[in-house]
């Protein structure tokens, strides 16, 4: 079971025994019965490698599902500081030690090794747990804020997706009515390839959009909620917290002076990242995600197992 703030006390030995106390980290030893064992996962400091400030929203990455962060927190001695964590992984618990690989929305993953529980016993003193700090890089985003070294989703959007894996050329023969295939990494779809399927043919829909020149930076999200003005119509930022579009005609309300940032608070329920048209999905098909619709992004929903396009109620 787990104890303060990510202490796990393991009760071994007979069944019914009395197990002890577990108090300030010492194991008492009851009846001549030793039946707890307390295991102390290591506390992590995270902190942005630039600045030096904490991150607050940092978690595993990968395909380690054995390993776990949580908020460092209640009794657990060694939590000090802004937001520390303590990380675990089940297959160390019975020794030996274990690497993860931690990451933040808007920063590098970085691999965490070495890292290992510490288990004491009955009848003695518990040692303090292992302290780490690790520092994340903050990722430099182009393109419409995607990183630099982010790889472009698989274009087929995986397993399940109805769209050809390479982009189709036009009049090809299609099998799926009204289906959006997307091709690209652009959080705007119209600066990426997009085919539609009309009356059994591929039809090239790519518009080329208005699109920001290759090198563009995205703002922080701060910066664009406060709707503060910006330079290229249709430049669209992806964000944790939302889908930002720089626009003359916020929710259909034309402004003077040039566009500003238009900002759409991410759905409940939908991905942050806008998905590309045509790729699987597999959340509730009764929603409608919204992806800065009202202010020239595009709505989307899970259709038949793949994302197709929706309508959005704007604001009136």
């Amino acid at each position: 079971m787990s104890g303060c703030g990510g202490a796990t006390v393991l009760t071994l030995g007979e069944p019914g025994k009395d197990g002890g106390a577990s108090d300030g980290g010492t194991q008492a030893d009851t009846g001549g019965h030793c039946n707890l064992v307390q295991l102390l996962t290591p506390i992590l400091t995270i902190t942005d490698a630039v600045t030096g400030a904490p991150i607050c929203d940092a978690f595993v990455e990968g395909t380690n599902t054995t390993a776990s962060l949580s908020a460092c927190t209640g009794g657990y001695e060694g939590c000090t500081g802004t937001c520390p964590y303590t990380v675990n992984d089940t297959t160390a618990e019975g020794g030996g030690t274990f690497s993860v690989i931690i990451t933040a929305p808007g920063y590098d993953a970085t691999d965490v090794t070495g890292l290992e529980i510490q288990t004491c016993g009955c009848g003695g003193t518990c040692g303090g747990a292992e302290q780490v700090n690790v520092s994340l890089q903050p990722a430099t985003f182009v393109d419409g804020g995607l990183p630099v070294d982010a790889s472009p989703p698989p274009i087929d959007g995986g397993a399940g997706s109805p769209c050809p894996s390479t982009a189709p050329a036009s009049g090809d023969a299609c099998g799926v009515e009204s289906l959006y295939c997307e091709y690209g990494a652009d959080p705007n779809p119209y600066c990426n390839t997009l085919f539609e399927c009309q009356g059994g043919a591929w039809t090239d829909m790519s518009t080329g959009g208005i699109c920001a020149p290759p090198g563009s930076i995205c703002p922080d999200y701060a910066t664009a909620s406060a709707r503060g003005r910006c330079g290229v119509q249709g430049f669209t930022c992806e964000f944790p917290e939302g889908t930002c579009v720089c626009t003359g005609d916020p929710g259909g309300l034309p402004i003077a002076n040039g566009p500003v940032w238009d900002c759409t608070p991410v759905t409940s329920g939908c991905p942050a990242e806008r998905p590309a048209l045509g790729s699987s999905c597999s959340v509730d098909p009764s929603l409608d995600c919204d992806y800065g619709q009202c202010s020239g992004g595009v709505g989307e929903s899970c259709t038949n197992g793949y994302w197709s396009l929706a309508m959005v109620a704007c604001p009136a």
